[in-house]
């Protein structure tokens, strides 16, 4: 071995050995914030303005009740809206109703894939949705009709820009425990509610917290208007609230079928925070 090699292999090993001895470098890999919950009551504004849209010539459709879900597949991380529309058509035969069904069948499955949708949804679509959509046209004394079920999954949504506005105010914005959240916002259009919490971790770090929503009094009954306004307010009313399950359908305990004010409801409003918080966990309201 030449001497230049020799005084080279010399320098090498001491460096070689204080990298031994050096304690590797522990790498934590970036954990992305995970994005809220879709909103099963922006999925059901759509699938209703559509509804409204396409209701096919010379048929009458009754909304007869509607159920919607936000769903997130455990293996891939995929989420996707449910919406479930009991619906029945009347139309002069059975013929005519069935195919005017699945006339909007085809339309709510085509429009269910589009993209484009804005959550949350913008309160004055929430609310003209659910005061001026006809559930139940007169007029099918002497139609024959068709029911059934239209399930459809629906695209998640974007998220609504920010503006600078918001991000200011974001800054102070003031902060309340989720259930006088709700209870406040049910005060106005809804009255006394009942309150059940859940929380499941959906990312390292994040939790959703999970509260069930339903009218404290069995009996009480409610125009689908109120109810509409009641669910605007709970996602329109913090940044961090989604309403991800939603069942409105004919009250039992009202003998008229066609009252305005018949209908009855449940919901869960999703909020994100993180594991172990104790209590009610607290949201920035705007």
């Amino acid at each position: 071995m030449s001497r230049r090699a020799a005084l080279s292999l010399a320098l090498a090993l001491p460096l070689c050995s204080c990298g031994a001895d050096r304690p590797a470098r522990e790498v934590h890999p970036e954990v992305e914030p995970a994005r809220l919950s879709s909103s099963a009551l922006g999925a059901t504004v759509r699938a209703l303005e559509t509804l409204d849209a396409v209701r096919p010539p010379g048929a009458l459709t009754q909304l007869r009740a509607l159920r919607s879900d936000t769903m997130r597949d455990p293996a891939s991380g995929i989420e996707r809206v449910r919406v479930f529309l009991e619906l029945t058509e009347y139309a002069p035969t059975i013929d005519s109703a069935r195919s005017a069904f699945e006339e909007l069948r085809s339309a709510l499955d085509a429009d269910g894939g589009s993209s484009g949708r804005i959550e949350p949804a913008p309160r004055e679509r929430v609310e003209r949705v659910m005061s001026c959509f006809d559930w139940d046209p007169p007029g099918r004394e002497d139609l024959l009709s068709y029911s059934d079920v239209i399930r459809l999954e629906v695209r998640p949504g974007s998220a609504a820009p920010a503006t600078a506005e918001a991000g200011a105010a974001a800054e102070d914005t003031p902060h309340e425990s989720v259930e006088s959240y709700v209870r406040a916002a049910a005060a106005q259009r809804i009255g006394p509610v009942d309150l059940s919490l859940s929380t499941r971790t959906v990312a390292p770090g994040v939790a959703d917290h999970r509260f069930r929503i339903a009218p404290e009094q069995v009996a009480a009954r409610f125009t689908t208007a109120d109810i509409g306004e009641f669910l605007s307010a709970l996602e329109h009313g913090s940044p961090s609230a989604r309403v991800t399950e939603l069942k409105i359908e004919r009250s039992q305990h009202e003998p008229d079928v066609h009252a305005r004010r018949g209908w009855t409801f449940e919901a869960e409003l999703t909020v994100r925070g993180t594991p172990g918080e104790s209590g009610t966990p607290v949201l920035a309201t705007h």
